[in-house]
């Protein structure tokens, strides 16, 4: 089962507590892996201070930016809508593409950027075989991706929001003693 363009909800059974309540939008994934972003952590730190870093003319305002997962801390990425590609822009179909290239940062800083967008800095990855062990073990559901919670809704109800979709509600999986069905 392709798990690209989905999202992941952490279940309460989750053991690694840094995904607690998370919300991943699954990038990639194949025979080799997956690749995610965690798209409801907010870092406390605003898109402003990357701009600054880099010099760059802040004139598009700014936006939180988001922990992505542990692997490559410091590697920014940028979720966005594809009605704008950059050098080495990745279309994940759906009408989004991930962008890891400094251009899309200086054309946000701009007001040149996508019409909507999430950055993240770091991402979530499972080595071959390992998500779907995590999710045989009931530590992630799968839901589709909604656009208008991904992009549009505060970080803090996007959990609660994708759990809906499945028909559920974070009170109601934390009463089922850990134990949650296959979504």
């Amino acid at each position: 089962m392709d798990l690209t363009g989905q999202f992941l909800i952490a279940a309460p059974a989750m053991q690694d507590l840094r995904f607690e309540e998370s919300v991943i939008y699954i990038i990639e994934h194949n025979d080799e892996g997956a690749t995610g972003l965690v798209v409801n952590r907010p870092l406390g730190m605003e898109l402003k201070s990357i701009f600054t870093q880099f010099h760059f003319k802040n004139e598009g305002g700014s936006s939180t930016v988001l922990w992505g997962g542990p692997v490559a801390p410091n590697q920014g990425i940028v979720l966005h809508t594809d009605d704008k590609r950059w050098e080495r822009s990745m279309l994940l179909g759906n009408g989004l593409c991930t962008s890891v290239s400094i251009d899309v940062i200086e054309d946000i800083a701009k007001g040149e950027g996508p019409k909507k967008f999430l950055f993240t800095l770091g991402y979530a990855g499972w080595s071959k075989g390992q998500l779907e062990s995590e999710i045989q073990r009931e530590d992630w559901l799968v839901a589709p991706v909604d656009n208008e919670i991904l992009f549009d809704m505060p970080y803090q109800m996007k959990y609660d929001a994708v759990l809906a979709q499945l028909g559920l509600a974070a009170q109601q999986l934390k009463s089922m003693d850990g134990t949650v069905g296959h979504a």
